[in-house]
C-alpha cells in the first residue's frame, strides 16, 4: 500500500510540475529621460550637473530597475526620491518621472533623502535668459541704416 501511495504521488508531481511552460524575462520598467532630462539610476544622478535657462522644465526619469538574472524570478527596482533645498520633493518612487520648472536664476541643490545627501547631492544651475538689445528682424524689414553717418555733414 505504501508503495502505491508513493508511486501515485510521484506521478502527480511529474504531471503537475512538468513540461510545456516557457520562461520570459521580466519587462524592465525603466523610463528613458528626455534629451534635457536627468536619469535617476542606482545611487547616481546622470548627468551630475545640469545647466538650464530660466523657464526650463527638467524631467527626472527613474532607471533604477535591474533584472535579477533569473535569481528570484523577477526584477529589483530601487526606491529614490528627489528633495530640493527649498522643500519641493518628488515623493518616494522606484519608477516613472518627476518634473520641475525653474523660474528664477541661481543654483538649486537636490538630493536623495533615502540614500543621503552625501551620496546623492547634485545642483541644477539656472541661468537668466540673455537680454536681446534689438528686436528680431524679419526678411521683409528694410535694410538697417547707421544712426550716425560716418560722412562729414556737408557730404551727406
Amino acid at each position: 500500500m505504501f508503495r502505491q501511495v508513493c508511486t501515485t504521488a510521484a506521478i502527480a508531481c511529474l504531471f503537475g510540475c512538468g513540461g510545456g511552460g516557457s520562461t520570459t524575462s521580466p519587462v524592465l520598467n525603466n523610463t528613458p529621460p528626455p534629451a534635457n532630462g536627468i536619469s535617476v539610476d542606482n545611487n547616481l544622478f546622470a548627468p551630475a550637473t545640469k545647466t538650464v535657462t530660466v523657464g526650463t522644465t527638467v524631467v527626472w526619469a527613474w532607471n533604477s530597475c535591474t533584472d535579477n538574472g533569473g535569481y528570484g524570478g523577477g526584477m529589483t527596482c530601487v526606491q529614490h526620491n528627489i528633495v530640493f533645498d527649498d522643500g519641493v520633493t518628488s515623493g518616494v518612487q522606484d519608477q516613472g518621472t518627476f518634473s520641475r520648472q525653474f523660474m528664477t536664476a541661481g543654483t538649486c541643490h537636490y538630493h536623495c533623502s533615502i540614500h543621503g545627501a552625501l551620496v546623492l547631492s547634485r545642483p541644477v544651475n539656472v541661468r537668466s535668459r540673455p537680454v536681446s538689445r534689438t528686436p528680431p528682424r524679419s526678411p521683409t524689414d528694410p535694410p538697417l541704416r547707421p544712426r550716425h553717418s560716418t560722412l562729414p555733414p556737408w557730404r551727406s
